[in-house]
């Protein structure tokens, strides 16, 4: 999947159906760039590994992203299951369900979210942070920013909307 149609047809519509505050534009650019790290928006499943979806969860991020009760609520709304034992076999198939888990993830950390114009460093370091990766090599996370932030802007061009 082209990281402009991830952004289009995945991570605006999951964001829409959580609402505010978790309807951010520092959540979509940064679900973008972690989605498109972790898989590419290609791979539902890990080379060799165990975690899942284009977000590559594993079962101990599932738990930490389940724990906002919007999570939780945006889940039923699709009718999907609120269990982690439920929902880790078919998290895979569950690109919508994915978003919102991955925001649910986001919002576990203390700290806000960074804006579009933040060092891919401290990108970098809010990542760790919150997916707490085995091996995230700083490189590909770059090109990573990189490509999500051309995704923006031509998305900013493309509707007239504001600089975020």
């Amino acid at each position: 999947m082209r990281p402009q149609d991830a952004l289009d047809c995945l991570i605006r519509p999951g964001l829409r159906l959580m609402g505010e505050p978790f309807d951010r534009d520092e959540a979509a650019f940064l679900l973008l760039v972690i989605g498109f790290y972790e898989s590419g928006f290609r791979a539902r499943y890990q080379v060799d590994g165990p975690a899942r979806g284009f977000w590559q969860f594993e079962q101990i991020g599932l738990l930490q992203a389940l724990k906002p009760y919007d999570v939780r609520r945006v889940l039923r709304q699709l009718i999907l299951p609120e269990q982690p034992e439920r929902l880790w076999p078919i998290l895979p198939a569950l690109d919508l369900g994915a978003v919102v888990l991955a925001r649910g993830l986001l919002w576990s950390h203390p700290e806000p979210l960074p804006s579009i114009h933040a060092s891919s460093q401290d990108l970098h370091r809010y990542y760790r942070e919150t997916w707490r990766p085995g091996k995230a090599p700083v490189g590909r996370f770059d090109y990573a920013v990189t490509i999500a932030r051309a995704v923006v802007e031509y998305e900013t061009e493309r509707t007239g909307l504001a600089d975020i």
